[in-house]
C-alpha cells in the first residue's frame, strides 16, 4: 500500500455491497448490529461479529485548503484495515455526481471526468490512482472539528438513512424497467392535457345500492361492449370474443370485470361513477416524462445481522425466555446513538425514523393539473394525490409542481411514512431532495416503468377526483376557482384514527 503521509486510501470498490471503515476514522456511533462478511471466494473464511456504525473523515480540498467532513452510515468496522472502501453504487444513492473513467482514458476529458461532486457544498475530488484502484485521501477529524462539527461544510458519501439493505429487489426491478425487449431505453410518449368540463349535463351522479342479477348483467354487457368498441386493454392481448359473441380467453374477460369492480370500489369512495375527459375547463392530464437510468454493481455480501438475541435480553433482564422472545418480536428499534462516542453530540438528530407513524402499506402517488383559467382563490394550479392499496386517500394542492416535496412532508405528518411510495418517472418526484427525504424516513421510493401509468393506482384515483369535482361544484354552483377547496372535501373518505389503527396493526 502507498503511503499517504499519515493519511488513509479511501477507495471505490464495486465488489462490496456495504461501506467499510478502517482504522482512520472517527467513529460517531456504533449501531449495536453485527454482521458475518465473506470474501470474494468461497474457500476463505469468513469473519464473524463484524459491527455496524457511523464514521465521519475530513477530506481536505488542496486547491482552497477547506476541510470537508465525509460521513458514511452503516459502515463495517474493520479497524485492522489501513484504508476505506466504498461502493460506487452507494455515492450515486446518496445523490452525488460520481464519474469513474480516469481522465485518460477519457476519448474528450473533462474536469469532471474521474471525480465525486457534491453539488449543494461545492465540493469537487479529483480521483487518484493507487495502482489501478480509484482513491481519494482522507484522514481522521481533530479535536477543533469535532467540537465545531457545524462550522465544516458535511457530506454524506453514503445515504442518510437509519438502515441499509444492499439485498433489495427494489434497484434491480427499476433497472429492467428501464429497457424494452430489445435493449432500447424506453422513451415515455407525451400525453394530451385533460381539461374539467364544468357542463352540468356531463356530470354522472352516483348511486350507491345493493348489487342484483340484473345490475351484474349489465356490468358484463358493458365490458363486452367497451371491448367491442376499444378493443383489448392491452396492446398484444388477443380479442375478448369472437364474432359470435363466444368468449376466447376467460383470463382477460376476469381482468376486465375485475378492473371494473376496483372502479366501482373507487367511486364508492369518492362519490363518482364515471371520468368525463371531453370540454373540461379545469384540469389537465399529466405529461410522462422520461426516466434516468440505474447503474447495478456486483458485491462481496455482508450477512444478516444478528442484533439482540432472546437469550441475551433473557439474561440481562432476568426475565424467561418466552418473554424475552416475545419482547424482541414487538420491538422496533429505528435510531441508535452510541453516547461513548466524542462526536455522538455534534451528529445530527435525525429523528425522522421515529418522529412519524411508520404504515405498513405501499402508497401511490400521482398529480393532477388545472389549466390557468382555472386557477384557484388560493393560487393552487395542481394537487397531489396520494391513495394506499387499502384505498385510503389524501390530496394536497399546490401552486406548482416544484412543490411535490412540501406536499410530501405534509403527508409523512399528517398521515404517516409508508413502506413503499410508487410514483411515475417525472423529475419533481424522482429529484435528490425526494430521494434524500424518502431515505431519511427509511421509504423505499418505487418508479414505474415506461408507459404503465395504469399501474399506479392514484393514476384511476385522479380521474375519480376529477368527476366528483365536476359533481359537486355544478349540484352547488360554485365557482370554479374553488375547486382545491371542493377535491380537499372529498378526500377524507373514511375515518383516518380507524385507517392508521388498521394499517399500523396489520
Amino acid at each position: 500500500m502507498e503511503d499517504f503521509g499519515g493519511q488513509s486510501a479511501t477507495e471505490l470498490d464495486s465488489h462490496a455491497n456495504m461501506a467499510v471503515a478502517g482504522a482512520n476514522v472517527s467513529i460517531i456511533s456504533k449501531s449495536g448490529l453485527i454482521a458475518t462478511v465473506t470474501p470474494f471466494s468461497p474457500d476463505l473464511p469468513a469473519m464473524d461479529g463484524v459491527e455496524i456504525g457511523d464514521v465521519a473523515m475530513v477530506w481536505d480540498d488542496p486547491r482552497t485548503g477547506t476541510p470537508y467532513i465525509l460521513v458514511m452510515r452503516n459502515a463495517l468496522l474493520i479497524p485492522t484495515m489501513d484504508h476505506n472502501l466504498i461502493p460506487p453504487f452507494l455515492i450515486r444513492e446518496a445523490g452525488l455526481f460520481l464519474d469513474e473513467t480516469p481522465k485518460y482514458h477519457a476519448s474528450l476529458p473533462t474536469v469532471s471526468n474521474h471525480s465525486i461532486m457534491d453539488p449543494d457544498t461545492g465540493m469537487h475530488i479529483h480521483l487518484d490512482l493507487n495502482g489501478i484502484f480509484s482513491y481519494f485521501p482522507t484522514r481522521k477529524l481533530t479535536l477543533d472539528e469535532m467540537e465545531s462539527w457545524d462550522q465544516y461544510p458535511v457530506v454524506f458519501l453514503t445515504p442518510d438513512a437509519d438502515r441499509w439493505d444492499p439485498n433489495s429487489a427494489n434497484y434491480s426491478e427499476q433497472e429492467r424497467s428501464m429497457l424494452d425487449a430489445d435493449g432500447y431505453i424506453i422513451d415515455r410518449m407525451p400525453c394530451r392535457r385533460m381539461i374539467l368540463d364544468n357542463d352540468e349535463g356531463d356530470i354522472s351522479a352516483l348511486y350507491v345500492e345493493p348489487p342484483t342479477r340484473d345490475q351484474f348483467d349489465a356490468v358484463i354487457c358493458a365490458v363486452i361492449a367497451e371491448d367491442s368498441l376499444q378493443g383489448s386493454c392491452d396492446v398484444g392481448d388477443p380479442p375478448l370474443y369472437d364474432e359470435d359473441d363466444v368468449c376466447l380467453n376467460p383470463d382477460l374477460f376476469s381482468r376486465r370485470i375485475l378492473e371494473r369492480a376496483e372502479q366501482s370500489v373507487i367511486s364508492t369512495v369518492v362519490g363518482t361513477s364515471t371520468v368525463n375527459q371531453d370540454g373540461c375547463e379545469m384540469f389537465v392530464e399529466r405529461i410522462f416524462m422520461e426516466g434516468d437510468p440505474h447503474v447495478m454493481i456486483g458485491a462481496a455480501t455482508a450477512g444478516k445481522s444478528r442484533g439482540v438475541t432472546p437469550e441475551h435480553l433473557s439474561k440481562v433482564w432476568k426475565i424467561s425466555h418466552e418473554d424475552a422472545a416475545r419482547t424482541i418480536d414487538s420491538t422496533t428499534q429505528y435510531i441508535h446513538r452510541d453516547p461513548g462516542t466524542h462526536l455522538s453530540r455534534n451528529y445530527g438528530t435525525d429523528d425522522r425514523a421515529i418522529r412519524y407513524k411508520h404504515l405498513k402499506d405501499t402508497f401511490f402517488t400521482d398529480t393532477m393539473y388545472a389549466t390557468k383559467k382555472a386557477k384557484s382563490t388560493r393560487g393552487n394550479t395542481c394537487a397531489q394525490v396520494f391513495v394506499s392499496d387499502k384505498m385510503f386517500c389524501k390530496v394536497y394542492p399546490m401552486a406548482t409542481q416544484s412543490d411535490y416535496l412540501s406536499a410530501l412532508k405534509r403527508f409523512a405528518k399528517d398521515v404517516g411514512v409508508p413502506e413503499a411510495l410508487v410514483c411515475d418517472s417525472h423529475p419533481s418526484q424522482k429529484a435528490r431532495e425526494v430521494k434524500k427525504y424518502l431515505t431519511s424516513i427509511g421509504t423505499a421510493l418505487k418508479i414505474l416503468e415506461a408507459e404503465t401509468q395504469h399501474a399506479n393506482r392514484a393514476e384511476l384515483l385522479v380521474g375519480m377526483f376529477k368527476e366528483s369535482t365536476r359533481k359537486d361544484m355544478s349540484e352547488s354552483n360554485s365557482p370554479i376557482v374553488l375547486w382545491d377547496y371542493c377535491m380537499e372535501r372529498r378526500a377524507p373518505c373514511y375515518d383516518l384514527q380507524l385507517y392508521l389503527k388498521e394499517a399500523i396493526s396489520a
